[in-house]
């Protein structure tokens, strides 16, 4: 008997409509693998794009998403020391917490053109107790480092020829000396960060002649942040992805410049607004891809790179974080000379952000990830990455499907430069150049059961539905050709198997004729 024979007309016989059943059940599951992401992907153009009626247009120019800012300010507890050529001795206070709230109001969008969005928005910062430390009040008194000060002693020796740069020193050290202006003040907390303003300052506001050199504060006080300003209220032209669903969120203009600022005096690409403000992106996210976002605060593009997959409410989400390579100095990095961050690595340079210039660095708290040379420069300051890395990078955490940012935290510290001057007094005792840290902030968003609610409103129930039933299908067609194989296998071992029993009986029988 050819056993091989015999089994393979059992493997013929059989495998042609086992074949044929798990080719039919791989091509079900390529047709679900690759239509489904298509239903996926127009169900999201539809639902997310920045238009009247979808869900993420409301939280777009409403956002619903609660948003805190934490303060936290570097005391300075031995000013007269430090205007004696002491080491800065530093205390950290707080945080203060404030509620921000950002509402944006439609200025148009064009019937002829639905891919467009012209909004302003408006900023409002309301303490709250319950997020600040224990015992901290608006009114609690912070030292620290005259900004108004620092900044017209650096746009007066700034200014030419010699002659009027002589004549700006003379005029400046009697304002300071009748106005009574040291290197430091004392201030309640709250109106360090929203409007401090004192006699010097309004001095440096009013004063004619100081108009004509160019040295004018454009307002009677300073301010670290705006709160309820119509200064913030800057038109922006944004793309509603109904045109190109790619393009959601991005800047097509911002405060009248389309494309580039003039912020940025280096160019090379400075000034270029790319991104968007960082409340929505693209939908369908692949990870490692790299997200920019346009910050105007600090008048400046940056981008997010790829890290990682995070959850939130047991919603998974892919997380975004600013590299390291942002603060690194001009010196080693020369992407960043176009910034003009030619300064110690761990800091940006923020000064043509203020008006008029004031020598501020960006960095992120405690100097993380920066020179050794910053903190060694003062007292107080100690970073404990172990504990503290999570506080103070720049994370951004967005939806993959609907390219919503779902939480989000930013972290910077605000510096300025401080060095020796033989032409004023109250510097003539440093030893610089030192970067004082004045404070720093930490804003950041909180994902709640409330705001999943209206994700899925906007239709991402129905999406992550989609998706399990595609990948279920597909599980259970894999499963479906495998069992195919498998009983494929056992069918024709049974064959075999009842051959071989039947073989062995056969000749006896043939025997027992004769």
């Amino acid at each position: 008997m050819n056993w091989k024979k015999h089994c393979s007309y059992c493997c013929c016989g059989t495998t042609p409509v086992l074949v044929i059943a798990a080719v039919a059940c791989v091509f079900i599951a390529a047709v679900l693998v690759l239509a489904v992401p298509t239903v996926v992907t127009q169900q999201v153009n539809e639902r997310v794009t920045l238009v009247p009626g979808h869900t993420t247009y409301e939280q777009f120019l409403n956002p619903e998403l609660p948003v805190w800012k934490s303060i936290y300010f570097f005391n300075l507890t031995n000013p007269e020391g430090f205007v004696a050529g002491e080491k800065p001795v530093l205390e950290e206070k707080g945080p203060y917490g404030y509620r921000e709230y950002r509402i944006k109001t439609p200025v148009n969008i064009s019937n002829d053109n639905p891919d467009i969005l012209i909004y302003t928005q408006e900023r409002t910062f309301h303490f709250d107790p319950d997020k600040s430390a224990s015992g901290v009040t608006e009114e609690d008194v912070i030292c620290t480092v005259n900004l108004a000060l620092v900044g017209a002693v650096a746009e007066t020796l700034k200014l030419t020829p010699s002659l009027k740069k002589e004549g700006g020193i003379n005029l400046l050290k009697v304002l300071i000396s009748n106005k009574g202006a040291k290197l430091y003040i004392c201030a309640g907390a709250s109106s360090l960060v929203w409007n401090y303003t004192d006699p010097f300052i309004q001095e440096l506001y009013g004063n004619s002649v100081l108009n004509t050199l160019g040295m004018n504060l454009p307002n009677p006080y300073i301010e670290i942040q705006q709160n309820n300003s119509i200064n913030d209220s800057r038109p922006s032209t944004v793309y509603t992805g109904a045109g190109n669903i790619n393009n959601i969120g991005k800047f097509y203009k911002w405060n009248g410049h389309v494309g580039e600022l003039d912020t940025w005096p280096n160019g090379m690409g400075a000034n270029v607004i790319n991104g968007t403000e960082g409340l929505v992106f693209h939908p369908n996210q692949k990870e490692n891809e790299t997200l920019e976002s346009f910050q105007s605060d600090v008048l400046r593009s940056f981008q997010m790179v790829y890290v990682g997959k995070v959850k939130h409410l047991d919603l998974e989400a892919y997380r975004y974080e600013l590299p390291n390579s942002t603060f690194e100095s001009a010196f080693n990095n020369s992407e960043n000379a176009r910034w003009g961050s030619w300064c110690p690595d761990g800091m940006i340079y923020l000064g043509p952000t203020q008006n008029p210039e004031v020598p501020v660095f960006g960095s992120k708290p405690h100097f993380l990830d920066g020179s050794p040379s910053l903190r060694e420069a003062v007292t107080g300051l100690n970073p404990d990455p172990s504990r503290n890395r999570s506080a103070y990078d720049t994370t951004l955490d967005v939806h993959p499907v609907i390219g919503v940012n779902i939480q989000f935290q930013r972290a910077l510290q605000i510096n300025v430069l401080l060095n020796h001057s033989e032409y004023f007094s109250q510097l003539e005792n440093i030893d610089g150049p030192l970067y004082y840290p004045m404070l720093y902030v930490n804003e950041h968003s909180q994902f709640t059961p409330e705001v999943k609610t209206l994700l899925q409103k906007s239709g991402l129930t129905e999406i992550s539905i989609v998706e399990k039933v595609r990948w279920i299908a597909v599980a259970l067609l894999l499963i479906g050709c495998i069992t195919c194989f498998l009983v494929s296998l056992l069918a024709c071992r049974k064959f075999v198997k009842s051959r071989e029993s039947s073989d062995a009986t056969t000749p006896l029988l043939k025997n027992a004729k004769h």
